[in-house]
């Protein structure tokens, strides 16, 4: 036979009553950045702005493609030089998210 209170299952009221506070005490605090808890990556200080772009001599580039409603591309480019890249060639690499 099983429990109701107010037409629900008591089990489910418990697990809310357990859970509730917890989804409160998540909102209620933000998450720090590993620099923030004394942690240093790398060797060299931080730029002005925090980006790839800091680094002098390095461009970058994006393009968005919207073909429908929810059909979107785009692809990125870095630069690390000024130099042309079929002449001067540098390492590349490459990713792929969502197929």
């Amino acid at each position: 036979m099983k429990r109701y209170i107010l037409g629900k299952p008591i089990n489910i009221i418990i697990l809310i009553a357990i859970l509730a506070p917890n989804v409160v005490w998540a909102q209620a605090n933000e998450r720090l950045r590993a620099r923030e808890l004394g942690i240093q990556v790398g060797v060299f200080p931080t730029g002005v702005h925090n980006a790839i772009t800091d680094v002098s001599g390095v461009q970058v580039g994006h393009s968005t493609v919207v073909q429908a409603p929810n059909v979107r591309t785009g692809v990125t480019a870095i630069l690390p030089h000024a130099e042309n890249a079929y002449i001067s060639r540098v390492p590349a690499a490459l990713h792929v998210g969502n197929g």
